[in-house]
């Protein structure tokens, strides 16, 4: 057999062509110095859907010194888990150490505690610069933790791709929209809404459908110098969102809404809480504006948690990830924002529930990973 290594460059990128898993180009990569040369963005399908990891969370500073003592590891290492491969990547991101971390289109969102905003690709860590929280224009009206003040963030397009992008969150105590594009002024634009709050929002078809906790959703018009609504479409009563924690997601070109239904914690001593159940809607754009409850994902499974709605078609990743499934990670920010004293922090409520017959079982990941700042969180690996 001849040496790998002395495979022409061009023979090279054609086989690299033909790698359209993430993962599997980044192991390329790693073969030698010559098959490293050509396992560049150029020569990767960036169409090509990929399979979420789940960046964990920072480790505390007493953990990573005896993991540095012991295998001379840095302490600015991120740890990624594979689901397809059933392993941890530690990835270079010292960017990201000691901020909340949003994920949207393979991008992050930081916060950090003084209320500084930034985009942070994760794998090539190339940053863009966000207006400060105290651009926002009720921030001072009603006082938060800055690593609190916003609740989901979510891009029109990736920064990678165009500059020509909108990054829209939901925020403050009244959780209002706000957004910010590129090349504008340098602060956060509010969009006023005085009757009710928003729970989610997300791009879809070229807008930005954002449901309201009347559960309603209204269609967000930003390109032009005001904000427009371009139309609302009603849904769901608004007692049923005070039981549960909703997310809208994008599955097959469909428009979902899916509901989370936790038990809570008994009393401000008792710390446990628990994902029971998941209900899905499909929601009908036309004219009727119909929910209707569906018990089959097409095939296709969702990553739900902090700030991400994520859906894959789960027969490319067989078998690792089972069709009509929720693959969910713990965001009951309640709970480990304001911990009490039996909390350690968020990332205990990780699982996967079968829609079809309800049943629930742990994710593959083994480790325990808790935090309060930045919990794990569902993470499109990408360049």
């Amino acid at each position: 057999m001849g040496n790998w290594a002395e495979i022409v460059p061009d023979v090279l990128i054609l086989i690299v062509n033909r790698v359209d898993s993430f993962e599997d180009f980044v192991a390329f990569g790693g073969v030698c110095t010559s098959w490293r040369s050509v396992a560049v963005k150029q020569n990767f399908n960036t169409s090509s859907p990929q399979l979420p990891w789940l960046m964990l969370s920072e480790k505390e500073e007493e953990e990573e010194e005896e993991e540095e003592e012991e295998e001379g590891i840095n302490n600015n290492m991120r740890e990624f888990f594979s689901l397809s491969k059933g392993m941890i990547h530690k990835v270079p991101l010292p960017e990201a150490r000691g901020k909340r971390c949003f994920e949207t289109l393979g991008w992050l969102v930081t916060i950090t505690k003084d209320g500084e905003m930034g985009l942070l690709h994760p794998f090539s860590r190339l940053q863009i610069g966000l207006p400060h929280q105290t651009t926002f224009k009720y921030f001072h009206q009603y006082p938060m933790d800055p690593v609190d003040f916003v609740f989901k963030a979510v891009l029109s397009a990736s920064p990678s791709l165009t500059p020509n992008y909108v990054l829209m969150v939901i925020h403050g105590a009244a959780k209002h929209l706000g957004f910010w594009r590129p090349g504008g002024e340098n602060s956060w634009t509010v969009i006023e809404t005085r009757d009710f709050l928003y729970e989610d929002v997300i791009y879809y078809k070229g807008q930005f459908y954002a449901l309201s906790n009347q559960g309603s959703i209204f269609v967000w018009d930003v390109g032009g110098p005001n904000p427009t609504v371009a139309r609302r479409v009603g849904g769901i009563k608004s007692e049923l969102l005070w039981y549960m924690q909703p997310y809208l997601v994008e599955s097959g070109a469909e428009l979902l809404v899916v509901a989370r239904y936790v038990i809570h914690p008994g009393d401000d001593t008792d710390p446990t809480y628990e994902t029971t159940s998941f209900k899905v809607y499909e929601v009908d754009l036309s004219k009727e504006a119909r929910w209707q409850e569906i018990n089959n994902l097409g095939g296709r499974a969702l990553f739900l948690g902090h700030s991400a709605s994520i859906s894959v078609d789960a027969s490319r990743f067989f078998p690792a990830i089972k069709p009509n499934c929720i693959y969910y990670t713990d965001d009951y920010m309640d709970m480990y924002t304001y911990p009490v004293d039996n909390n350690p922090g968020g990332g205990k409520d990780m699982g996967v529930y079968n829609l079809e017959d309800g049943s629930k079982e742990p994710l593959n990941y083994k480790g325990e990973s808790l935090s309060y700042t930045c919990p794990p969180a569902w993470v499109l690996p990408s360049f």
